[in-house]
């Protein structure tokens, strides 16, 4: 057993580790070494008390005790201290045959010093080299991963940019479209300069509502569902009034997310063609990919998303039926004056979540 040996079997053991703690304490940043050691670290031949003190430390410190077996090798540590560094499978009944041969005879002593004197001279330039390195192979391989870390981290996100400068450009440009279309639609024609004699009024083309069934009236779920079943239908989702009020207790972007989701739902179940605004281009999650079932987009700087809504209803052809869903009544007013029909947002998250 480790017990069994004495501290005189492992002097050559804890002299090569009081020389390798001396080492390490010079390293930058210093090697972390048992606190009984620094007493020790100049001497070069222990007094048999401090061996005992010694064996604890290192035996207390598992640490230093692995690092000592890593370095240690048969040239600079006799067979004894070489088994109680390194620990293999059995060592102790070994260590303990080894001790019972006895030490050698006073010459063989005297040879084995002079032996261990001749290499005291390489063992602190060795020990110095192998830990060093050590450190070094470490920090390498810590700054080459913090590197491709950066690198890839770098990558994703000039893909990123680019993908959302493209987004914005984009966007001002349907913006610009749509703010066009609508100041042309409500445009009055320039009076002439003869006078002419009354016509009629003309009729200006409208968007006709879609025709809620007798038996559906009052009961709003079933008006929606009636709304997003019409062919042709293009639902227009008003993103963060939606978000908000289903989803309060999540963050900004998972409430996005699960908007998104609950729209695609819609979609996916009666093959609905669903837009979604959000307010904020800028935002994180704006430059996300297309979604598959449905049309996402976010208002550019400077426009909300409710002036959005009213210019996508004012630029839709007006042969094609319009659903907005929002419960912002200003919105409302505005969207059902250009013929759109309206859901509440209540309504839609019912429908979404069946």
């Amino acid at each position: 057993m480790a017990a069994e040996l004495s501290d005189e079997s492992l002097r050559s053991a804890l002299e090569f580790a009081v020389a390798i703690a001396a080492v390490g304490v010079k390293l930058r940043p210093a090697m972390p070494v048992p606190a009984g050691f620094r007493p020790y670290l100049r001497f070069q031949k222990l007094p048999a008390p401090a061996l005992t003190t010694l064996r604890a430390a290192v035996e207390a410190d598992a640490t230093f005790l692995h690092r000592l077996g890593v370095v240690a090798t048969p040239e600079l540590i006799d067979e004894i201290g070489m088994l109680w560094l390194t620990r293999p499978d059995g060592w102790q009944a070994t260590a303990a045959a080894v001790a019972q041969n006895g030490v050698p005879d006073a010459d063989e002593a005297g040879e084995l010093r002079r032996e261990q004197k001749r290499r005291k001279a390489a063992e602190g330039v060795a020990a110095r080299s192998r830990l060093e390195s050590a450190a070094l192979a470490d920090q390498l391989e810590v700054e080459h991963a913090a590197r491709a870390t950066l690198a890839a981290d770098a990558r994703q996100l000039k893909s990123e940019l680019a993908a959302a400068r493209a987004h914005i450009r984009q966007l001002e440009r349907s913006v610009e479209k749509l703010t066009k279309a609508a100041v042309h639609a409500v445009a009055e024609p320039k009076p002439t300069s003869k006078p002419r004699k009354a016509q009629p009024a003309a009729v200006r083309a409208h968007r006709r509502p879609i025709a809620v069934p007798g038996g559906l009236h009052g009961k709003s779920e079933a008006v929606g569902e009636h709304m997003m079943r019409v062919p042709g239908v293009t639902v227009l989702v008003d993103g963060y009034n939606v978000a908000k009020l289903g989803w309060k207790s999540l963050s900004l972007e998972r409430q996005r997310t699960a908007c998104i989701d609950a729209s695609e739902n819609i979609a996916r179940r009666w093959g609905t063609a669903v837009h979604v605004v959000f307010d904020g281009s800028s935002v994180v999650g704006a430059a996300s990919p297309k979604r598959r079932l449905i049309r996402v987009s976010y208002s550019p700087e400077g426009v909300i998303a409710d002036d959005v809504l009213r210019a996508e209803v004012a630029a839709i052809d007006i042969a094609r039926p319009v659903v907005v869903v929002t419960n912002d009544q200003a919105v409302l007013n505005d969207v059902r004056a250009a013929g759109a029909n309206v859901v509440s947002s209540d309504t839609f998250l019912a429908l979404a979540r069946r």
